[in-house]
C-alpha cells in the first residue's frame, strides 16, 4: 500500500455551456485557483429539448467530467458553483467516492473517499414527455421512423455507445436499428460499425491540455476514473438532442463484481459498469426524459463471447485490448491485440471456449495460451487478491473457461492450459460452479422486456465447443 498523501482542498464544478445548433460544448472547473477547462463535440441538434431536460443532462456530464481533474489532489471539498437538482447532488457523491475508490486505494487515500459536498438545490420542473419510438419531447420526429408497412428494427429509437469491444459487438449484432456513437473515434470503432452495418455519430472530447503536464507533477494523484460514466453522460445528451428515446449500454453482469473488498468496503475497477450505478444514473436521466439501461446485464462475458463468436463477420471487426486505447497511442500506430494486458488475456480466455486454435489465433494475432510466460497472469484472473484492476469478467467464469479448455481437444495440450487447467478445476469446485452456470441467463436487469428477451435467446443459442 502506498503511503497516504495530502488532499488538496477545494474543488469547483464551476459553470457549463451548449449550443445546440454547433454541438460545441464547455465544462469549466477550478482546483484550488487552477482552472480548468474541457470542450466537447457533438452531432447538431436535430431535436428540440426542454431547456430543463438539457440543464439536467449537463449537470450530470459536468459531474462526471469533474473527476478527472478532481483526481489531481483529491480536494475535501467539492463545490457546485450552479444549483443543482437534489437527484445530481447525489449522484457526484456516488462518482466521487465508489467511482474513485480504486485511485484511492492505489494512492494510499482512504476508502471510502469521503468529501464534503457543498450545494444549493435548484428546482426540478416536471420531466418532459418521454420519446417513444424515437420522437423528441416537443413531438418532432426523430431520426428513425420506420417507413409505412415496415416492421421496426430492434433497438431503432436508442443509442449504442460503441466501445470498440466484443461487448459493443454483442449490442450492435442484435439492435441493427440503433444509431451508433463513437466518443474520440478510432480506426477501431469505425471498422466494427461498418461490420455491423449501423450508423455512426461521433463526439469529441477535448481535454484541458494542461492536465497531462500538471498530473505529471511530483505530488500529483494519478489513477482510473469512472469514464464509463463520463461516456454514459456525453450519450445521454446526444440522445435527447437527436430525438433519440434512450442509450442501450453493453454493460454485462460481470461489472458488478468487485476487484477488492476493504473490511466490508467494495473497491470495483468497474463500478460505473455495475448495476447499481446504471439505476442511479438511469433514475436521474429518466427525470430528463432520456431512458437509460444495459441491455448485457442478465449475461456473463462468456455468453458474450458466444454472441459474437457465432457471427463471423463481427468476430473478426472488435477489439477488446486496453493498449489499444491508451490515450498516448501514436495517431499513426495502427490498432491491434496486445495479448500481454489482462483485457486480452480474458478475452482470448473466453473466445477460446468457442473456437479451435487456428481460428483464435487467427483473429487474435497470436496464442498467448501457448507461452507458459503468460500463465501466472492468466491464474491472477480468478485471484482474490490479485485480479487485476481492468474490465475482465467474474473470477469464477475466468476459472470456468480454463478448466473447460483442459478437456477441449486441441486447447488441452497448450502449456498455459495444461499447467492451469487442475488448478482452475480446483476453484471451480469450491466455488460449486459449472460452464452450465455461468452461461445461465438471468440476474436483475433493467432493460425493456422485449431487447432482454432478445439478448437472452442469442446467448442460449451459443455453445461452447469440446
Amino acid at each position: 500500500m502506498p503511503p497516504v498523501v495530502e488532499r488538496g482542498g477545494t474543488f469547483t464544478l464551476v459553470d457549463r455551456w451548449m449550443s445546440t445548433a454547433s454541438g460545441e460544448a464547455a465544462f469549466a472547473f477550478d482546483l484550488d485557483g487552477e482552472p480548468f477547462e474541457e470542450r466537447v463535440g457533438l452531432p447538431p441538434a436535430t431535436a428540440d429539448v426542454a431547456p430543463a431536460a438539457l440543464d439536467l443532462l449537463l449537470d450530470v456530464c459536468h459531474a462526471a467530467m469533474g473527476t478527472s481533474y478532481f483526481k489531481l489532489s483529491a480536494p475535501r471539498r467539492l463545490v457546485f458553483e450552479r444549483p443543482v437538482a437534489g437527484h445530481v447532488a447525489a449522484l457526484a457523491r456516488s462518482l466521487y467516492d465508489d467511482g474513485l475508490r480504486e485511485m484511492a486505494y492505489r494512492n494510499g487515500l482512504p476508502v471510502p473517499l469521503e468529501t464534503e459536498l457543498v450545494w444549493k438545490e435548484a428546482p426540478l420542473s416536471a420531466p418532459p414527455a418521454s420519446r417513444p419510438g424515437g420522437r423528441s419531447g416537443t413531438g418532432r420526429t426523430g431520426r428513425h421512423s420506420s417507413p409505412p408497412g415496415h416492421p421496426p428494427l430492434a433497438g431503432q429509437g436508442l443509442l449504442a455507445p460503441i466501445g470498440g469491444g466484443k461487448d459493443s459487438a454483442a449490442v450492435l449484432a442484435l439492435l441493427p436499428g440503433a444509431t451508433g456513437l463513437s466518443i474520440s473515434p478510432t480506426p477501431a470503432h469505425e471498422r466494427l460499425a461498418r461490420a455491423a452495418g449501423v450508423e455512426l455519430l461521433t463526439a469529441g472530447r477535448e481535454l484541458d491540455s494542461r492536465l497531462p503536464a500538471l498530473s505529471a507533477r511530483p505530488g500529483a494523484l494519478n489513477g482510473h476514473v469512472p469514464i464509463t460514466a463520463v461516456n454514459s453522460a456525453v450519450s445521454a445528451i446526444v440522445a435527447a438532442t437527436q430525438g433519440l428515446s434512450g442509450v442501450a449500454m453493453g454493460n454485462e453482469r460481470s461489472a458488478s463484481e468487485p476487484t477488492r473488498t476493504l473490511g466490508h468496503t467494495d473497491v470495483n475497477h468497474q463500478y460505473s459498469k455495475s448495476l447499481a450505478f446504471e439505476a442511479e444514473l438511469g433514475a436521474v436521466l429518466s427525470l430528463g426524459g432520456t431512458s437509460y439501461f444495459s441491455v448485457l446485464r442478465q449475461l456473463s462475458e462468456l455468453a458474450i463471447a458466444g454472441i459474437v463468436a457465432s457471427s463471423p463477420v463481427l468476430r473478426r471487426s472488435f477489439l477488446s485490448c486496453n493498449r489499444a486505447f491508451r490515450l498516448a497511442r501514436p495517431a499513426d500506430e495502427e490498432q491491434r491485440w496486445c495479448l500481454q494486458c489482462p483485457k486480452c488475456h480474458f478475452t482470448y480466455l473466453c473466445f477460446a471456449v468457442y473456437l479451435d486454435p487456428g481460428e483464435a489465433e487467427d483473429i487474435f494475432g497470436g496464442n498467448p495460451l501457448a507461452d507458459l510466460g503468460h500463465a501466472r497472469a492468466f491464474a491472477d484472473l480468478w485471484d482474490d487478491s490479485a485480479k487485476p484492476f481492468d474490465c475482465v469478467g467474474e473470477r469464477a467464469e475466468s476459472a470456468v473457461a480454463m478448466a473447460w479448455l483442459g478437456e477441449a481437444g486441441g486447447w488441452a495440450e497448450m502449456p498455459v492450459v495444461k499447467e492451469l487447467a487442475p488448478r482452475a478445476l480446483e476453484v471451480v469446485l469450491r466455488a460449486g460452479t459449472s460452464m452450465e452456470d455461468q452461461l445461465a441467463v438471468g440476474g436483475p436487469h433493467r432493460a425493456p422486456p422485449a431487447l432482454a428477451t432478445l439478448f437472452a435467446d442469442a446467448a442460449r443459442a451459443s455453445r461452447p465447443r469440446r
